[in-house]
């Protein structure tokens, strides 16, 4: 598997690429993580702990505003998510 999504996008250095890991075990995902380089941003979340955000070397709580199943957009920019500021 290719840890890093939007291959295009980091051959023309826009800000839309990240690299992403994760650890499953026994079938069940328990640990994930999502770095941006081009804004150096980091953001975890940890089975049963909720998810963070890591900003300017500042880390708080990841949140934004549920999305009733059905009226989702089909893709995404990452800059649109709405997070807590560390």
């Amino acid at each position: 598997m290719d840890p890093l999504d939007g291959t295009a996008s980091f051959v023309h250095r826009d800000r839309t690429f990240a690299v992403m890991v994760a650890l499953e075990i026994g079938g069940r995902p328990e640990v994930g993580a999502i770095y941006h380089p081009m804004t150096d941003e980091l953001y975890a979340a940890v089975r049963g702990e909720g998810a963070t955000v890591t900003r300017g070397g500042e880390t708080g709580p990841f949140r934004f505003p549920p999305v009733p199943v059905g009226a989702a957009p089909h893709g995404g920019d990452p800059r649109s998510l709405e997070t807590a500021q560390p």
